[in-house]
């Protein structure tokens, strides 16, 4: 029983020295309290402006005839006119789609007719649809070859638009601005909030433009007018932009 009781005293002390050794370790002795860390974080967005050096024109060559086999061999015709005549151009040419379809012209009968009433014709029609995109690297041609295609027989122009080629230049460009950006305002948050940085937690990048930037259309299909020739507009630069989010832990001072 006395070495019980003995024991429970001793485990006691023990517990006492364990609950107060932290409080004299830090008081005593001088260390300063753990720092409070916090993350402070933001987005940027950094955009380059540039002169296009380039162009994509998207065009249709389109066929009607009764026969299956003319309208075929048609649009064959005007796809290669076409394409020769683009060839004195610094241009690349490549097919995006081909379509082959029936459309009907009049309405058939559907119900007896009235007394006295002509029966009314409708005949079948085949099309033929060839879509070109025509890679223009110099884009002081592009008034020209949309001259070309406005005077080849059956083809239309549908939109044009202009570009970069070497877009991963200007994508680094972006980048940089928008990651200055980023830490100009953590740095001025931190300033504000009397706290140092430690060190960046995340940063993560997104870009927020398309490689080509469409800035005009040369003319509806629909409102067709022979011999109009659609004059491109002064191109717009070029946006490559660059989101930036950074996170950056930092402590009070």
């Amino acid at each position: 029983m006395k070495n019980n009781l003995k024991f429970l005293k001793l485990l006691s002390f023990a517990l006492i020295i364990l609950l107060v050794a932290p409080v004299i370790s830090s008081s005593a002795l001088g260390d300063e309290p753990a720092a409070e860390y916090f993350n402070i974080e933001t987005t940027a967005t950094g955009t380059v402006e540039v002169p296009p050096d380039m162009a994509e024109i998207y065009i249709t060559v389109r066929n009607e005839s009764l026969s299956r086999d003319t309208v075929q061999k048609d649009n064959a015709l005007r796809v290669q006119e076409l394409t020769r005549a683009l060839s004195k151009f610094k241009v690349e040419v490549k097919t995006t789609y081909f379509y082959n379809y029936q459309i009907q012209e009049g309405e058939p009968i559907v119900q007896p007719m009235q007394e006295g009433a002509k029966p009314v014709k409708y005949v079948i029609k085949y099309v033929v649809e060839s879509g070109l995109k025509v890679i223009a690297n110099d884009v002081k041609e592009v008034g020209d070859i949309l001259a070309v295609a406005s005077n080849t027989q059956n083809a239309y122009v549908n939109s044009v638009q202009y570009g970069v080629k070497n877009i991963s230049v200007y994508k680094k460009q972006a980048i940089n601005e928008a990651i200055k950006q980023a830490k100009e305002s953590i740095e001025i948050s931190a300033d504000g909030l009397g706290a140092k940085l430690i060190r960046p937690e995340q940063v993560r990048v997104d870009f927020g433009s398309p490689y080509y930037y469409p800035v005009m259309k040369a003319y509806d299909t629909a409102q067709r007018v022979e011999g109009y020739v659609p004059q491109p507009q002064n191109p717009e630069p070029v946006k490559v932009t660059a989101t930036v989010y950074m996170v950056y832990k930092a402590a009070l001072k």
